[in-house]
């Protein structure tokens, strides 16, 4: 019954023990993020500075707060946003774009992520770059 039960099981048939390098480098990470209180501060804080930046500069945004270190531009074509991701990496801010089928049908989107080692001139030149990108696509006004 065991062995049946062992092969029809999908979890467990598609299931596959990480390496042991790979749980140590996780759990040492989840031990040093306990304690990284001033990282965590400088993250929010650079969240709050794109998405804030953003919103004030007439972008959609994919949340009314920012509430992680991923913040997500909603363009209203996929013209607009090939057009945005271009125009942002020839100025080198590099964004993941995402379209459907990974978004909703009709959706289209930039995902722009943050870390706690942006500087808060960093994240005004990159508003800047967004700023002119947005106005050249028409995206923003």
């Amino acid at each position: 019954k065991f062995e049946a039960i062992r092969l029809a099981c999908r979890p467990y048939i598609f299931t596959a023990s990480l390496p042991p390098s790979v749980v140590a480098t996780a759990a040492t990470s989840i031990r040093k993020l306990m304690h990284a209180h001033e990282k965590r501060a400088r993250l929010w804080d650079n969240a709050r500075r794109l998405h804030g930046g953003l919103k004030a500069l007439g972008f959609p945004l994919g949340t009314e707060q920012p509430d992680s270190a991923i913040v997500a531009v909603i363009l209203p074509t996929q013209e607009a946003a090939v057009g945005m991701w271009q125009a942002l990496l020839e100025q080198g801010v590099y964004v993941n774009m995402a379209r459907p089928p990974a978004t909703p049908a009709g959706m289209f989107l930039l995902r722009c992520s943050l870390c706690a080692e942006h500087s808060p001139e960093q994240i005004d030149q990159v508003l800047g770059i967004f700023a002119a990108a947005g106005r050249a696509v028409g995206a923003i006004s």
